[in-house]
């Protein structure tokens, strides 16, 4: 999953895939893994970059609370100083596209 989220891009394309993987695996029981290890890549990224992290964690969350396996929960624990630090570095462009997504 380590390559997934570092090849990560902000194209329906590749949100969609790399948040089936995450889906599938989460599955299998790996959902706070994936989460910790989004986070990791989360605080490494560029500035373009997280905001391509925070449409494939909106994307997980979404599709992952029908099906029982929730993501919600490890992420909860983590987005209050996520979006905050995306914020603080954001343009007003990029804080549009955060607030749209939140």
């Amino acid at each position: 999953c380590r390559t997934q989220l570092l090849t990560l891009e902000t194209t329906h394309e590749s949100i969609t895939l790399t948040s089936e993987y995450a889906l599938h695996h989460g599955k299998l029981g790996h959902a706070a893994s994936i989460v910790n290890l989004w986070r990791e890549c989360f605080y490494k990224a560029t500035k373009d970059q997280k905001l391509a992290f925070l449409y494939f964690a909106n994307d997980v969350i979404q599709k992952s609370k029908p099906d029982g396996y929730d993501f919600l929960t490890p992420f909860h624990g983590i987005f209050p100083d996520v979006i905050e630090g995306a914020w603080r570095e954001a343009d007003q462009e990029m804080r549009d596209k955060i607030s749209a997504t939140l």
